[in-house]
């Protein structure tokens, strides 16, 4: 499994315990039926530090990159604002809680969010997309796992 991979689940894994349910890469619109809910997407991923030898093993080129990923929430009230709001407080905290998803990453940081309101559906719609940086290291020639 690439390591994006397993950023993604311990994502998941982190916002098991909000109140809303939580679907990764999703491309399609949420339904009305399914709001609340928070959509995990992996953006853009840059490399920060390229192939640095590991003076630990031989033949191995450590790289560190930035991986962006996005945090969708959504919900359908009136007005919508306070109710992403708290979903989007409960996501923070629990991104919060574990800033290294479990050892996955070096550490994941907040850069901010972005938002838009809808009123085409049956009440008013809203989306807050909340924008995070995870920083990893991988060797560069098979970056399936985060590499100390």
């Amino acid at each position: 499994m690439h390591q994006r991979k397993n950023i993604r689940d311990a994502i998941v894994t982190a916002l098991a315990g909000i109140s809303v349910p939580v679907s990764v890469g999703r491309v399609y619109p949420d339904h009305v039926e399914t709001l609340p809910s928070v959509n995990v997407v992996t953006a853009d991923e840059e490399v920060a530090e390229s192939r640095v030898m590991n003076p630990n093993v031989s033949a191995q080129w450590i790289q560190t990159r930035d991986l962006s990923f996005e945090i969708e929430c959504r919900a359908l009230s009136d007005p919508p604002d306070d109710a992403i709001d708290a979903i989007a407080l409960e996501v923070e905290q629990a991104l919060g809680a574990d800033e290294t998803l479990g050892g996955e990453v070096e550490i994941i940081e907040y850069t901010g969010s972005t938002g838009e309101l809808a009123g085409d559906l049956e009440k008013p719609a809203g989306l807050r997309t909340l924008l995070y940086t995870a920083n990893y290291r991988v060797d560069a020639r098979d970056p399936q796992q985060e590499e100390d």
